[in-house]
């Protein structure tokens, strides 16, 4: 019986110690992962690009996106409403952007967008928005209102001194985000799973949730 409650006594105090342990390294986690947030997404970007490898070079001071509609009705204007998510995604964190775009005849999308982005680690932050993007909706010039699926490609670079190169290094073949409004609204990114149920909010330039989870899942750009 004596040696019965000794090893009781040893496991509940092993127990105890294990939960203590697991409580302490919660709480520790949690501290950190709030000291994490606190740092702006391009900040973030930087901290873990440096945490990988010298992924960063010295001379990289922002990002240049490029954005093309793919095929699909409506694709234009879908690829105008990325180019405009990235500006505001800038404009939020009080980034200097510039904005070009060649416009279709009707004035309804374009048929090409390039942002220059000039801030720190923007490179970084933004690197990860490169493929293919898919929106399922109903677009306003349609009549049957059945609903269709557009394709916009993005490219993204490290912001250069002189003339933007008529193509980045992309791939194309990566299937990057799905914005759906219609039958229902959400948009997912298909390579981390990171879902937000707001579309407006997204094209409102609401990405950090998607860039955050890119960059923790260790997606970051490559030796420059």
């Amino acid at each position: 019986m004596g040696a019965w409650l000794r090893t009781h006594e040893v496991e509940e105090t092993t127990r105890a110690s294990d939960e203590q342990h697991a409580r302490s390294l919660a709480s520790r986690r949690c501290r950190a992962k709030s000291r994490w947030r606190a740092f702006p997404v391009a900040e973030r970007a930087r901290l873990r690009c440096a945490a990988v490898g010298p992924d960063l070079r010295d001379d990289v001071h922002g990002a240049l996106v490029v954005v093309r509609p793919e095929t699909g009705e409506g694709a234009p204007r879908f690829a105008a409403m990325l180019a405009g998510m990235y500006r505001r995604w800038a404009g939020r964190h009080g980034y200097d952007v510039r904005l070009d775009e060649t416009r279709t005849a009707d004035g309804a999308g374009i048929r090409e967008a390039t942002l220059r982005v000039a801030a720190p680690a923007a490179f970084a932050a933004l690197f990860d928005e490169q493929g293919t993007h898919r929106l399922v909706w109903i677009p306003p010039t349609v009549e049957d209102g059945r609903r269709r699926t557009s394709l916009a490609a993005v490219e993204v670079g490290p912001l250069p001194e002189g003339p933007v190169p008529p193509h980045l290094p992309s791939a194309w073949g990566d299937q990057a985000r799905s914005y759906v409004l219609h039958p229902y609204r959400m948009v997912k990114d298909l390579r981390t799973g990171h879902t937000e149920d707001d579309p407006d909010a997204v094209f409102a330039g609401g990405i950090d949730g998607f860039l955050d989870a890119a960059i923790r899942a260790g997606r970051s750009p490559g030796p420059a």
